[in-house]
């Protein structure tokens, strides 16, 4: 069945390109666009109209070169109308198109408009949230909530996006998305993605894309789809920037600070900032577990931690412009941050209902990370068409120390034939250094082959290595001996092969993009310690289709299939310990196996901007959640990750935007999934509703004054192998401009009313479990922001430098 799908679509795939290579000798014209110096003038818009009735039938921009042109140009008469800021409209024509010849004209001179003497200032009509036909686009900087904040806390409240407990980021269909920057797949999870993305200040970001359907162009990785941070760069001539104080306080007191700047001439720009934070916080997990052996044994744990992390992150790069059609670039971005956790863990053993033993375990864990990125990448223009190239090399280097002291102790309360645990009153020590180094390439082809159609081509390879040791040791007559059983070396090895071909083009009513990705992965993991070796080598096909129907100027319907991957995270396959208390684990998984996904969608976008999305996907061997394994006789719990068989998904979105006054607009996004969960062995078979509500509010009090607030509502829902209860939490906030717009003062305070924490219960195979997992969320944050240097640009200036190629950059792994 996979082979014939896949045929077919090798087949639509290929006749599209082929009527569309047919329709390459049909009519069309070309000409070129120059200055009041009969220098080449870019970036200039043409309209083509017809010359009886001045009715618009294309329109285009010239490229570096000047020269613009139109294909598929039925037989008439044309004029064509330019404009260029700084420079007057000009008409230019009557120019007689016959069949099957393709008109050169000649060269169409630009006059300076008077403005040309004077700057024009640049003023920014974007909004915050735009829903665009292949995705969702935030315009970080139009948010007040993201003033002085990071990547993490401002996707916690972007309209569609969820964020658990546990740092997990949610886009569609309650599946994991997969986290870019500039284009490149970052592969961490956990605390390690969490931390990652907290050093990515919002002053650094342009825009976020949630992309729920990727074409082959992506990485096949991300079932719930990408989430695309796209790093800002100058595109101002000379030198300006800005700087970011903000103050918090939620429980503790929060700091940080920030420098970008960015200076652009004709041919280079240089760019790169550097910030400081210092945050401190806290962490609460409470459980209450029964274990139903011959006699119930109940353990109700309370665990608490605090958490002080000073860090400190870096970017600097440039950009080189060879000539008006080729660019290279380097880019060096790292970051350097210290975790303090003083940990403690009390549990309460109880033997038919009697108290029985008290546990405490206090740690103190200091924790480095080190991560670092290299990249140097090429953008250009072959010859005199519109075919790109561009390539990219990086290399990510991460480096992770953790030192832990662990203090155990055990207070018996009753003589009763309870369960021992392994250690009573010791001291343990656990080191456990990590160094992940992460090579890829990449190069990305495309052919505007007409006006209407685009070929996309590209290849990848890249390589990872992993290292992790760990070695547990106990106290004994004030001599640290060996764990054998805790201590452990893991290694794992990944090399991955891609190529991609993507076809986009428009006939009449109806857009296309079709592609194809495959992908080749040969993995290696080796726990040492105890002599496992899991080698793995599989070759996938991943297609996407996107057929969009135009039923007028506003309407538009959409449907939609692709199959993705989602490989485990390294830690997920890493085996070494987690040490909580003696009947507490967290480990990984090494013969976890990657899930995929395959989804159908139908949209309906109708005017006013709204779209309606039903879908229905399917998930083989789903791990994207907590599992839990429970031994009855030595009561221990551990935390990993396992394949469920599969889980299926329906579901329906709403994405509204609502302008109820000119100073008041809302983004209102409801979304219902019904999950369906299904295991290996039988046991496990559920249905599952899950409603989610998402309401964002922008007002606009005075010319200077704005306010926002941000709402978030999930049903109780079933997910993996737990019960899910509600969540609700709201964020406002307001801000000043000052200084003539060129700095703000902002305040929010996210979750304001403190009620963001997740609740679960888990009742499968052996287990009963009760959870409350409640980490800081209430923090009070005043921020300032100031720009300076140069924000105007000069009208009749021409730019060299019109490059939107991507900032090459990715963090290491976990």
């Amino acid at each position: 069945m996979k082979k014939t799908f896949t045929f077919l679509l090798l087949l639509i795939l290929a006749s599209i390109v082929y009527h569309t290579y047919a329709q390459t000798k049909i009519s069309g014209l070309q000409g070129k666009i120059i200055n009041e110096k009969d220098a080449v003038a870019e970036a200039a818009t043409i309209l083509l109209r017809r010359f009886r009735d001045s009715a618009m039938v294309q329109s285009t921009i010239s490229n570096n070169n000047g020269v613009f042109e139109f294909n598929g140009v039925k037989p008439d008469k044309y004029i064509l109308q330019v404009t260029k800021t700084g420079y007057h409209k000009m008409v230019s024509g009557p120019y007689l198109v016959t069949a099957g010849r393709i008109i050169i004209i000649d060269p169409i001179k630009l006059q300076i408009a008077e403005v040309s003497l004077r700057e024009v200032v640049i003023t920014d009509k974007r909004k915050y949230y735009e829903v665009r036909p292949d995705k969702t686009v935030l315009n970080v900087d139009r948010s007040i909530l993201a003033s002085g904040s990071t990547v993490f806390n401002i996707l916690s409240t972007s309209p569609g996006v969820k964020v658990n407990g546990s740092g997990d980021i949610f886009l569609r269909a309650g599946l994991r998305a997969t986290i870019f920057v500039n284009g490149k797949q970052i592969r961490l999870e956990g605390d390690d993605l969490t931390a990652y993305l907290q050093t990515l200040a919002t002053a650094d970001v342009e825009q976020i894309e949630l992309i729920q359907n990727p074409t082959a162009k992506y990485d096949a990785t991300g079932s719930g789809g990408i989430i695309n941070v796209i790093l800002k760069r100058g595109k101002n001539v000379g030198f300006n920037g800005n700087i970011t104080t903000n103050a918090d306080y939620g429980t503790f007191g929060k700091a940080g600070a920030s420098f970008n700047g960015n200076y652009r001439t004709e041919k280079i720009n240089v760019f790169g900032g550097f910030g400081y934070k210092y945050v401190k916080t806290d962490h609460t997990i409470n459980n209450l577990r029964n274990v139903n052996a011959a006699d119930v044994t109940t353990f109700d744990t309370y665990y608490y931690n605090t958490q002080r992390t000073p860090s400190f992150n870096y970017t600097l790069g440039t950009d080189y412009a060879i000539n008006a059609t080729h660019t290279i670039g380097f880019l060096i971005k790292g970051s350097h941050e210290t975790n303090r956790f003083d940990k403690a863990t009390n549990s309460y053993m109880y033997f038919k209902g009697v108290g029985d033993t008290t546990i405490t375990t206090l740690s103190n864990l200091k924790r480095s990370r080190e991560n670092i990125n290299y990249n140097i990448n090429y953008a250009g223009t072959l010859g005199h068409t519109k075919q790109t190239l561009s390539a990219d090399a990086d290399l990510s280097i991460l480096n992770r120390h953790s030192y832990e002291d662990i203090i155990s102790s055990t207070y018996p309360t009753a003589a009763v034939n309870s369960s021992p645990s392994v250690y009573n009153n010791d001291t343990l020590r656990n080191v456990a250094p990590t160094r992940i180094i992460n090579e890829s390439v990449k190069v990305d082809y495309s052919n505007p082959i007409t006006k209407n159609s685009r070929l996309e081509a590209g290849v990848k390879a890249s390589y990872v290595k992993s290292d992790n040791t760990q070695t547990f040791n106990v106290l004994v007559n004030n001599i640290f001996q060996p764990v054998n059983i805790l201590t452990n070396q893991f290694f794992y090895t990944e090399k991955k092969g891609a190529a991609y071909v993507n076809y986009a083009g428009t006939s009449n009513k109806f857009s296309y993009n079709a592609g194809l990705r495959l992908e080749r992965t040969i993995s290696d993991a080796n726990t040492q310690t105890v002599g496992v070796d899991i080698k793995r080598t599989f070759t996938k096909l991943f297609p996407s289709v996107r057929l969009t129907y135009n039923l007028d100027q506003a309407q538009q319907l959409t449907f939609i299939y692709n199959r993705r991957i989602d490989p485990p995270a390294y830690e997920n396959l890493n085996t070494t310990i987690s040490y909580q208390d003696n009947y507490n684990y967290r480990t990984g998984n090494a013969y976890l196996k990657p899930q995929y996904t395959d989804n159908f969608e139908l949209a309906y976008k109708g005017k006013s901007n709204y779209r309606i999305t039903v879908h229905a996907l399917t998930v083989a061997d789903f791990f994207d959640f907590s599992y839990f394994l429970q031994s009855n006789t030595s009561n221990i719990l551990v935390t990993t990750k396992r394949n469920l068989k599969r889980v299926n998904n329906y579901g329906a979105k709403l994405d509204l935007p609502l302008r109820p006054a000119k100073w008041w607009d809302i983004n209102f996004n409801p979304d219902f999934s019904y999950y369906q969960f299904k295991d290996y062995s039988g046991n496990l078979n559920k249905w599952s509703k899950d409603l989610i509500l998402d309401l964002s509010q922008n007002f606009e009090l005075t010319k200077t004054i704005s306010a926002t607030l941000y709402t978030h509502y999930e049903s109780d829902v079933f997910y993996g192998i737990s019960d899910n209860k509600p969540v609700f939490y709201a964020t406002p906030g307001i801000r000043k401009q000052l200084f003539n717009k060129a700095g703000s003062i902002s305040f929010t305070c996210s979750d304001i009313f403190n009620t963001l924490r997740d609740r679960t219960t888990t009742t499968y195979r052996n287990l009963d479990i009760s959870t409350y997992d409640k980490k800081e969320s209430r923090i009070a944050r005043l921020t300032f922001v100031y720009n300076f240097g140069k924000h105007t640009v000069k009208a009749a200036r021409k730019h060299a430098v019109g490059n939107n190629e991507e900032l090459k950059r990715m963090s290491g792994s976990n």
